[in-house]
C-alpha cells in the first residue's frame, strides 16, 4: 500500500487518511490494531495450504473504526490467494502509521498515568513501578511471570497452586493477559519506563 495511492476504499495521504470517501487526520487517530494471523488447512490429515490474513484497524477520535482486511482464504479449502504483496504494504502502512502517530497515542496514556496514578490497557490498569490489577485480580511484579507470545502478555503467579493450575486449563476461565495487537509499541514503551520490563524479539 503505497502513500497516497489507493487500495480499495483505503487510502494513506500526506497529512491524513481516507476511508469510504472521508477524510481523516493523523491527529484524529487514537488507536492502531494491526494483526496477522496463518491458518494451517488440511484434508484427510495432508496440509493443502497456509493463507494467512492481515488486519489494520484505526480507531479515530470520534470513534469511528476503519478497518482494512487482506485474507489469501480462497472459497474452496486449498485453493488460496496468493496475496503476500499486498499484505507485505499493509504491514508497512502500519509501520508508517504507528510512527507517524506514535507521542499522541502515548500521550493518552501518559496523561491518565498521571491523573489517575495508573493507565488503562484493556482489561489491565497498571499501576507502576510494580503493580498490575487484571480485573479485580492483583498481580506484583516481583511476584508475576510476564510471558510473552504473539498478540498478547500472560500474566501467571510465579508460585502457582493446584487450583490456579487447573483454573487455567478450563475452557470457561480467562487467563489473565493484556493484548500487544493494540498500541503495541506504546505499551511496550511504556512497560520499559515504568516498569523495567522489556523482551527480545
Amino acid at each position: 500500500m503505497s502513500r497516497g495511492n489507493p487500495y480499495g476504499k483505503f487510502q494513506i495521504g500526506e497529512d491524513g487518511v481516507t476511508y469510504k470517501g472521508r477524510q481523516y487526520p493523523f491527529t484524529a487517530i487514537k488507536h492502531i490494531f494491526f494483526g496477522r494471523l496463518l491458518t494451517e488447512q488440511r484434508m484427510n490429515f495432508m496440509k493443502v495450504g497456509t493463507p494467512e490474513t492481515a488486519v489494520l484497524s484505526l480507531t479515530m477520535t470520534d470513534g469511528t473504526e476503519v478497518e482494512v482486511t487482506i485474507d489469501e482464504t480462497g472459497f474452496l479449502l486449498g485453493w488460496n490467494k496468493d496475496r503476500k504483496q499486498e499484505i507485505t504494504e499493509l504491514s508497512q502502512a502500519y509501520a508508517f502509521l504507528a510512527g507517524m502517530t506514535f507521542p499522541q497515542r502515548l500521550l493518552q496514556y501518559e496523561r491518565q498515568l498521571a491523573t489517575e496514578s495508573y493507565f488503562q490497557h484493556g482489561d489491565c490498569r497498571f499501576y507502576p513501578p510494580e503493580r498490575i490489577l487484571f480485573r479485580n485480580t492483583e498481580f506484583r511484579i516481583p511476584e508475576t511471570d510476564l510471558v510473552r507470545v504473539y498478540g498478547c502478555v500472560v500474566l501467571m503467579p510465579k508460585r502457582r497452586s493446584f487450583l490456579d493450575r487447573l483454573k487455567s486449563e478450563l475452557p470457561f476461565s480467562k487467563t489473565p493477559h493484556f493484548s500487544t495487537l493494540t498500541d503495541g509499541d506504546v505499551v511496550f514503551h511504556l512497560l520499559k519506563k515504568y516498569f523495567g520490563l522489556c523482551w527480545q524479539d
